[in-house]
């Protein structure tokens, strides 16, 4: 088994607020490529959509604590800050990986624009179950950004199935960035493999 800790809404199935219906998507996502992960919620979104830097370093702080292999997060703020910086320097210690989801154009958010995170977003070339190494300064690696079932989509979805790729390639022994790069669907932002 593989524990993924996810900084996202609640996953309370009798919960509907939009903070909910995210992180059960974003879980879905990640079930995609490891539908064997146990997945731990630490919620930075309450209600809404909505968070701040405080909450994320309270929940990163707890998530510290546990015996996590990846660290999810699907959010996204538009400037960089020490204290923010700091705990997810710790994180990138401690997980195997840390993954954020990223913009594939723009300017960078953070946490994804933190050294040692992955950063992830979408890429409408992968069908479900692809995904690709974009390689590039905003975006490492991208997959479907539609959820499953259907529904709005977007770099939150993506960047969980990227986690779900890491998931799956932790278990399998295969996951050196080099392998993963390897067996990518999709190598940069045109060519097909």
């Amino acid at each position: 088994m593989i524990r993924i800790v996810l900084l996202d809404g609640p996953l309370e199935p009798s919960l509907t607020t939009p903070a909910a219906q995210h992180a059960r998507a974003v879980a879905a996502a990640i079930h995609v490529f490891c539908p064997q992960a146990d997945i731990l919620p630490f919620p930075v979104f309450s209600g809404s959509l909505s968070t701040n830097r405080q909450r994320v370093i309270e929940q990163l702080e707890v998530a510290l604590l546990v015996d996590g292999t990846i660290l999810h997060c699907s959010f996204g703020f538009p400037t960089p800050d020490a204290a923010t910086e700091q705990v997810f320097a710790l994180a990138c210690q401690q997980f195997r990986f840390v993954v954020a989801s990223a913009p594939a154009r723009g300017k960078a958010v953070y946490p994804a624009g933190y050294k040692g995170v992955i950063k992830a977003s979408g890429d409408a070339r992968c069908a479900e179950g692809e995904y690709s190494w974009l390689g590039t300064e905003m975006v490492d690696f991208a997959a479907s950004p539609w959820p499953v079932g259907g529904g709005n989509g977007g770099a939150s979805i993506a960047a969980g199935r990227v986690t779900g790729v890491l998931a799956r390639a932790c278990l399998e022994g295969n996951a050196s960035r080099e392998q993963l790069i390897a067996r990518a669907n999709y190598w940069g932002i045109e060519n097909k493999s």
